[in-house]
C-alpha cells in the first residue's frame, strides 16, 4: 500500500560559532521545532566530512524528542568513488555513537538522485515502527522468556520482574513493574530494551521504558 509523506527541508543547524547573525538563529530554533513535531527526521551526513559533534548532538535531540530517525549520508558518489566502504563506514559511525545502532544508515547521492527511493523506504519503515503497539500478551511473554533466561539482580536481593504494558505510541512507550525497580542496574535496563527491539523490530525509533513499583499480591488479584 502507498504510503504518504510530508516533507518538511529545514534550514539546518550550523556549528554555534559559524552562527553570526538573527536569521541564522531563528532558522536553527525552527530547526528544533521541527524536530520536536516530526514523526521521523532524517539527518543528513557529509560523506566526505563524516559525522562531526554537531550531527551528533542533533541526533540525541531527535531521539530525546521521541522522533523516529534515519541517518543519510549523502554525497556518496564521491566517496564511494574513492574505494570507502559503505559497511566500513557504517560501522564507524556505530563504533563511534553506540546509540545508534538500532537507526538505519542509508548512503545516498543528491546530486545523482542514488539511492533516494531507499532513504524514502526507510523513512516509511521506521515511521510505521514509531506507532507500532505490542499486545500485553506477547510483551509478557517476552517479559517471562527474558527473566528465565537471564533475571535481573541487584545488591544480592531478589528482584522480580512482575508485569509490562505498553501505554501508548509515537514513540512506543512501556510500563514494567517490579517489586524493586530501584535496583535494577541499567545495563540490565539497556539488555531489556535491546530485547523488545529484537523481538519486535523497533527499528528506527526511540523506545521509552518506565519502571515502576508494585507488590506482587496485587499482580496476582489482577
Amino acid at each position: 500500500r502507498d504510503t504518504q509523506l510530508l516533507l518538511m527541508d529545514t534550514a539546518g543547524l550550523r556549528r554555534r560559532t559559524k552562527v553570526n547573525d538573527q536569521l541564522e538563529f531563528y532558522s536553527g530554533r525552527r530547526a528544533v521545532s521541527s524536530i520536536e513535531h516530526a514523526d521521523v527526521v532524517v539527518v543528513l551526513i557529509d560523506a566526505v566530512e563524516g559525522c562531526v559533534m554537531q550531527e551528533a548532538r542533533i541526533m540525541e535531540q531527535v531521539i530525546e524528542a521521541g522522533s523516529a530517525m534515519v541517518l543519510a549520508v549523502n554525497k556518496w558518489d564521491l566517496e564511494d568513488a574513492r574505494g570507502e566502504g559503505a559497511d566500513e563506514f557504517r560501522d564507524d559511525l556505530r563504533h563511534r555513537y553506540p546509540f545508534l545502532r538500532d537507526y538505519p544508515v542509508v548512503f545516498i547521492s543528491g546530486l545523482t538522485g542514488r539511492h533516494v527511493n531507499r532513504c524514502l523506504e526507510a523513512i516509511a519503515r521506521v515511521g510505521k515502527n514509531r506507532q507500532q503497539r505490542v499486545s500485553t500478551a506477547q510483551l509478557n511473554r517476552v517479559l517471562r522468556e527474558t527473566c528465565a533466561e537471564n533475571p535481573p539482580t541487584g545488591n544480592g536481593r531478589e528482584i522480580r520482574l512482575l508485569y509490562a504494558t505498553q501505554h501508548t505510541i509515537k514513540p512506543p512507550t512501556f510500563t514494567i513493574f517490579s517489586n524493586m525497580p530501584e535496583s535494577i542496574p541499567n545495563p540490565y535496563k539497556r539488555f531489556m530494551e535491546n530485547r523488545l527491539r529484537e523481538h519486535f523490530g523497533f527499528e528506527g525509533t526511540p523506545l521509552r521504558i518506565l519502571w515502576r513499583k508494585r507488590s506482587e499480591n496485587k499482580i496476582t488479584r489482577g
